[in-house]
């Protein structure tokens, strides 16, 4: 099943909730859709929740994940990830790090409420000193 992605919007935040299965195509398309709806409403920060099923073999991972760096740098958005599916979680996490060590202001999280502590923190003019999930 091809990933759908839903938008809500809250408090100058864009949640996103993607599901459906894992696969390079539907996440390059979700990606583009997140970036459009970003730009349409003048939005900046994002919490992207995912419960997509499936793993990417490590190959098409770097592959997909580059392509997907590449689609952010010029967005400069400010994105907090969780990973629902416990089995590609990891993969989520090293992604997010790769993407961070690139110059796209992204951090991985274990739980919503963690994500939404840090966006809500920084767009605060906090310290952006929540914990991050190791």
């Amino acid at each position: 099943m091809k990933a759908k992605i839903s938008f809500r919007i809250e408090n100058d935040i864009l949640n996103c909730f993607v599901t459906g299965d894992r696969a390079s195509t539907s996440v390059l398309d979700y990606w583009q859709q997140l970036i459009n709806k970003c730009h349409q409403e003048n939005i900046h920060q994002v919490q992207l929740t995912l419960a997509l099923r499936g793993k990417f073999n490590p190959i098409d991972a770097i592959e997909c994940y580059q392509s997907i760096i590449e689609m952010l740098k010029p967005a400069g958005l400010k994105i907090a990830a969780v990973d629902l599916n416990h089995l590609s979680a990891s993969d989520t996490q090293v992604s997010c790090n790769m993407a961070a060590s690139q110059g796209i202001d992204v951090s991985f999280f274990e739980s919503e409420g963690e994500a939404k502590d840090w966006l809500t923190n920084s767009r605060n003019g906090g310290t952006d000193n929540i914990e991050k999930s190791a």
